[in-house]
């Protein structure tokens, strides 16, 4: 949603608010509220991720079930919850899209991030894998990565050293806003129907 957003708008994300993607009742929850809300979903975009980044030999357990759960099981329940609607839309004549945030750290190697890396790595496979299945039946399915954003993950990193490291990277390059990413997922599914915008990286003009 670009720009001011409606009443309603507002209202939903309000009810929203505790709702979680590691909680399947949860996702389904969600998912019946806009239904009956808005009628069926024609566009889905999972953005829900967490960026836990320390080093391996740490064996922070916790966080890596924590990214797991939320950046690859989370994205299937969304999947799961919505495909069904984004089939009827397409078979309906209509646009129907899926779009799914990864990073750039699905294939360029930072140290002490690789299992947030191999989460995204997963997510960018499960989306190339999807526009198999979906593409057939014209759902388009589009992989975001963005490389630095502004956004809430910086804030979940419990790393003193690694906190300085990505405050000097925004310093040193920038940071697009999450709203310029919405604009960029905006005109991505604003393309006529039987056009794929499959695969997009987005980067600070410094950090390409």
């Amino acid at each position: 949603m670009i720009g001011p957003q409606p009443p309603e708008i507002l209202v939903l994300r309000r009810q929203f608010a505790d709702e979680r993607v590691t909680d399947e009742r949860s996702v389904a929850a969600v998912a019946a509220r806009v239904r009956e809300a808005y009628g069926p979903v024609d566009l889905v975009v999972k953005s829900a991720g967490v960026m836990l980044p320390n080093p391996i030999e740490d064996g922070r357990t916790d966080e890596w079930a924590r990214m797991i759960d939320t950046n690859v099981t989370g994205a299937l329940r969304v999947i799961r919850a919505f495909v069904p609607d984004l089939l009827a839309a397409a078979d309906g004549g209509g646009r129907a899209d899926l779009v799914n945030i990864s990073s750039i750290g699905a294939h360029r190697i930072f140290p002490n991030y690789a299992v947030y890396g191999a989460t995204k790595a997963a997510l960018t496979f499960l989306s190339e894998s999807l526009r198999s299945e979906l593409g057939a039946r014209d759902v388009r399915v589009t992989n975001i990565e963005p490389g630095l954003t502004e956004s809430e993950l910086a804030q979940h990193v419990d790393n003193s050293d690694l906190t300085a490291q990505l405050d000097g990277m925004v310093a040193a390059t920038g940071a697009p806003a999450s709203e310029e990413i919405a604009d960029l997922i905006a005109y991505t599914t604003s393309r006529a129907r039987h056009i794929n915008l499959r695969q997009v990286v987005v980067l600070p003009t410094r950090q390409a």
